[in-house]
């Protein structure tokens, strides 16, 4: 037979990628062509000029079967379509997936043809980079494997199709080729949290987070709610009190920490919600606890900073559920401001600030009252 200027043989895979938030995306998807009928998930389908078929062979294959072209030259061209659908169709490439499939070639090439994968994530066809060789640059009767990385313009697809075309002048029979343990695998979610926790101190909050993987992962802000019902302070919506910058895209395992210093005293949630460079946004987290939490004695603090101009920061506690008053004397014993008159809980530290922005210079006393007692402390206001 003469050698002839074709096109053919067209293989198409559709690997739509099977995901979810918080893990790595992996395809368990591979095909060894072990029995036929090869199951409902694939269809072989010929069209084109000739008489030539991507076909099962039960013996030929690397692991049993494989696939075999099988059939004969035409000039024109001929197209064959090897179409490989998973049944989650809803699901979505994610970016760096890779496709991995055995060929062998038989003795007897006397022209050459050029084999390389194609996608269609945008519509139609092209040529995925890296992935083109030679028939003849496979060693003859042995299987070769072939790894081909998916491009970034196939992430966020689904349905995706990819296919081995074949084109070029050779004097060969179809039969010379056969694929084998076709799979589709890897690929990473934009940001895989592993662990997320938060711990109290005295009035700070500590969040310690870990992420395994990250993919265009711009960064963390940090989110607070007050969730108690305490008389001082009800409860708020979530807002912002932080940002951590994420590491963009990494596959090594990450740590990040965050403080939320001199936290008014309360209950409180925390999370952290990731946000991609896309600005696709994703919650983690939700961790709750209690800041704040004090001796149950009756407790009044000298005041910080003090010496101070113009604000000082008193705290309290109580021994027990009461009504308390924390006021501001001068010198001359007189009441110049009264920072706080309510109930407060036992052992629960409270705050109040005292600003001094309109009062001279000079030495003020804190007093503190409650069942029927008081305690008194000097602070200095240096201006």
């Amino acid at each position: 037979m003469k050698p002839s200027s074709l096109f053919f043989g067209l293989i198409i895979l559709a690997f739509p990628a099977q995901a979810l938030k918080g893990q790595v995306s992996s395809f368990p998807y591979s095909q060894d062509f072990t029995a036929d009928p090869l199951g409902t998930d694939w269809t072989v389908s010929n069209s084109g000029v000739g008489a030539n078929n991507w076909s099962y062979s039960a013996s030929d294959g690397n692991t049993g079967g494989c696939l075999k072209l099988t059939g004969y030259i035409t000039a024109g061209g001929d197209e064959n379509y090897l179409h490989l659908a998973l049944n989650t169709s809803s699901a979505t490439f994610t970016g760096g997936e890779t496709f991995t499939y055995e060929i062998f070639r038989e003795t007897g090439a006397l022209g050459d043809a050029t084999i390389v994968v194609q996608q269609n994530a945008s519509g139609s066809f092209v040529d995925i980079p890296g992935s083109s060789y030679s028939i003849n640059s496979l060693t003859a009767t042995t299987w070769t494997t072939k790894t081909v990385s998916l491009p970034p313009a196939m992430e966020n697809k689904t349905n995706v199709t990819l296919r081995l075309k074949i084109s070029g002048t050779l004097s060969l029979a179809f039969d010379n080729l056969r694929l084998d343990n076709a799979s589709l695998s890897g690929g990473v979610l934009p940001i895989q949290i592993t662990s997320f926790s938060a711990s109290a101190g005295r009035l700070d909050v500590f969040l310690k987070w870990s992420t395994a993987t990250e993919l265009k992962n711009y960064g963390f802000e940090i989110e607070r709610r007050h969730t108690s019902t305490s008389p001082s302070l009800p409860p708020t919506g979530w807002s912002r009190i932080g940002f951590v910058q994420g590491a963009g895209t990494s596959n090594a395992p990450r740590q990040y920490t965050f403080t939320d210093h001199n936290v008014p005293p309360g209950r409180y949630a925390y999370r952290i919600k990731q946000i991609d460079h896309d600005g696709t946004i994703h919650y983690f987290g939700d961790a709750e606890l209690e800041i704040g939490l004090g001796p149950k004695k009756f407790t009044l603090s000298e005041g910080y900073p003090n010496p101070f101009n113009p604000l000082t920061t008193i705290e309290f506690t109580l021994p027990d559920d009461g009504r308390a008053v924390l006021s501001i004397y001068n010198a001359l014993g007189q009441r110049v401001a009264v920072l706080f008159d309510g109930e407060a809980l036992a052992g629960r530290i409270v705050q109040a600030q005292f600003d001094a922005s309109r009062f001279p210079s000079g030495i003020y006393f804190s007093r503190l009252e409650y069942g029927g007692k008081a305690l008194t402390r000097k602070i200095v206001l240096l201006k």
